[in-house]
């Protein structure tokens, strides 16, 4: 593992301010997943769309956030419990690779698109009901939770 930190930090990171990201689901899509693992890559490309899609609207077409996203499939207590961990970079890359800062990515708004992609690709796939997608709006703890530290 502090091999991994080291060519991370090292060869991959750039040297920009990064944050680290947490992205969970609720427990009714988590079971889905854990009877068709083939689903699995849908939350670290659902996250990353969120990520670029909450970057101001005044970024150049084609800027780009930077991340390094891992799926993790258990909790504290070694329970199901799908979510991503991920380390992004605090702000966007231009075309011309020029980095520019953005210190507080709105995480609400982050949440709130890692949801709606997340629930469309689970229903473009038929792996949930439009029905579902209703019930859970109603909830009072809907499940989706994005954090950044």
């Amino acid at each position: 593992m502090l091999l991994f930190a080291e060519k991370v930090t090292g060869d991959i990171l750039l040297a920009v301010p990064h944050r680290f990201w947490t992205f969970s689901i609720p427990k009714a899509i988590r079971g889905i997943m854990l009877r068709d693992r083939r689903l699995l890559k849908l939350i670290p490309r659902c996250a990353f769309e969120a990520l670029k899609q909450a970057l101001p609207r005044d970024c150049a077409a084609g800027a780009t956030c930077g991340a390094i996203l891992a799926i993790h499939s258990a909790g504290n207590l070694l329970q199901w419990n799908l979510h991503v961990h991920g380390i992004v970079s605090e702000g966007f890359f231009d075309r011309q690779a020029q980095f520019h800062h953005i210190p507080d990515l709105d995480a609400k708004l982050v949440e709130d698109l890692f949801c709606e992609h997340l629930l469309t690709e689970l229903l473009k796939n038929k792996r949930i009901s439009p029905g579902l997608v209703s019930s859970m709006a109603t909830w009072r703890h809907f499940g989706f939770s994005v954090h950044s530290t």
